[in-house]
C-alpha cells in the first residue's frame, strides 16, 4: 500500500445569511504508512475544517462537501455509507482533539470512556474492554491505573486528560490519527512530554498521523512532510528540512521569522501585519497579497497554482514570485 490516506481536490463549503462560502478550496495531499504530516496555519485558515471534513464529522446542516476525494486505504470517505464511517472512525480513524476538558464526558469516568471504545469496535466484553483501557493508560504512562479508571475529568489535571484522549484514540491500534492541536491548552513542559508520548506510541504501533498546529516549532520536531494552509488553500508543501531550509512562499516565510529564537534579539521578530481574510470577503486572485511584503513585485489578480520546480518535485509551492 503505497498510500494510506490520498486526498485530491477537497473542497468545504459553509452556509452564510449571504449565501454558501467554501472554507477549504481543491485541498489535495497524500499520507504514507508510519508518516507524519503536519498542517500548519493561522487560525482560521481551515486546518481543523479540512480534519472534520475527512472524519465526516462536520454540522449535517450547514456545511457541505462541495467536490473531491478521500481515499482511506482505497475506499472513499466522502462517499462511504454512514454506518460504514462509524465503524471506521473511532477504530482505523481516530482524531485526538484540541481541548480535552470539553472533549471527554464530564458524568463519565475516564476509564470507561476509553473501555467504551473498545467495546463498540472490538466486542469481547465489558471485562475484556476494562482490561484494554487499563493497559492504554499504563501506556499512556498514567500513574496507578486502577485508582485512576474511576477517576471524573474534572479529578485530573489538563495534562492527564490529554493522555486519557491519546488512550482512547490509540484503543483499537487505527492506521491513521489525527492530532488537532493536542498540545494548545497544556503549559511548555507538558507539551514536550505530550509530543514526546506521541512520538513514542506512533513508532510502537506503525501508524500514520496528520499534525494539525499553528506552532512551527513543535513541527520541526515531530513531521516528516508539512503542508502550510493559508486562506482555506495549501499554499506550500515540503519535506520538513527543506521547508525549514528552503522556504518558498511568503506567507511561510513570514511565519518562520515570526518565531521567538534564542539565536537572536527580539527586535529581528517580525509579525505578519493584518488578518487572515473571511470566508465571505476571499479575495479572488493571490489569497495573501494584502498582507504580502512582496506584492509590490508581483499582481494581486492572478491565482497562483500548486506546482513543483523541476529539481525540486517534492517541494510545492503557490506562489509567481517563486519562479
Amino acid at each position: 500500500m503505497e498510500y494510506v490516506l490520498e486526498v485530491k481536490n477537497l473542497s468545504t463549503a459553509f452556509r452564510l445569511r449571504s449565501g454558501w462560502y467554501r472554507a477549504t478550496n481543491d485541498i489535495s495531499f497524500s499520507l504514507r504508512p508510519n508518516e507524519t504530516l503536519a498542517i500548519v496555519g493561522e487560525s482560521g485558515c481551515g486546518k481543523s475544517v479540512t480534519a472534520f471534513s475527512l472524519m465526516g464529522l462536520l454540522p449535517k446542516h450547514g456545511s457541505r462537501i462541495d467536490s473531491g476525494t478521500a481515499l482511506f486505504k482505497g475506499e472513499d470517505l466522502l462517499t462511504m455509507p454512514r454506518e460504514k464511517l462509524r465503524k471506521i472512525r473511532g477504530s482505523a480513524m481516530t482524531m485526538i482533539f484540541q481541548e480535552p476538558m470539553t472533549s471527554l464526558n464530564p458524568v463519565l469516568t475516564v476509564g470507561s470512556q476509553i473501555a467504551e471504545a473498545v467495546y463498540y469496535h472490538r466486542g469481547g466484553g465489558k471485562s475484556a474492554a476494562k482490561t484494554r483501557a487499563l493497559e492504554l493508560m499504563d501506556m499512556v504512562k498514567i500513574p496507578a491505573p486502577e485508582s485512576r479508571y474511576t477517576d471524573y475529568p474534572h479529578h485530573l489535571s489538563g495534562g492527564m486528560c490529554q493522555r486519557i484522549m491519546i488512550a482512547m484514540s490509540l484503543a483499537c491500534e487505527p492506521d491513521l490519527v489525527f492530532a488537532d492541536e493536542p498540545t494548545t491548552a497544556l503549559d511548555v513542559t507538558i507539551q514536550a512530554q505530550m509530543l514526546y508520548l506521541l512520538h513514542e506510541l506512533k513508532q510502537k504501533q506503525q501508524m500514520s498521523m496528520i499534525f494539525i498546529t499553528h506552532d512551527l516549532g513543535v513541527v520541526a520536531h515531530v513531521a516528516d512532510r508539512v503542508a502550510v494552509m493559508y486562506a482555506g488553500n495549501i499554499v506550500e508543501t515540503a519535506p520538513v528540512a527543506e521547508l525549514f531550509g528552503n522556504p518558498r512562499h511568503p506567507y511561510t516565510q513570514a511565519l518562520l521569522k515570526s518565531i521567538p529564537r534564542l539565536d537572536r534579539d527580539d527586535k529581528d521578530l517580525s509579525p505578519i501585519q493584518g488578518m487572515v481574510p473571511s470566508i465571505d470577503a476571499m479575495p479572488a486572485g493571490c489569497r495573501f497579497y494584502d498582507r504580502c511584503r512582496k506584492k509590490d513585485q508581483c499582481t494581486p489578480d492572478i491565482f497562483p497554482e500548486l506546482k513543483a520546480k523541476k529539481d525540486y518535485p517534492d517541494h510545492l509551492d503557490r506562489c509567481l514570485l517563486s519562479e
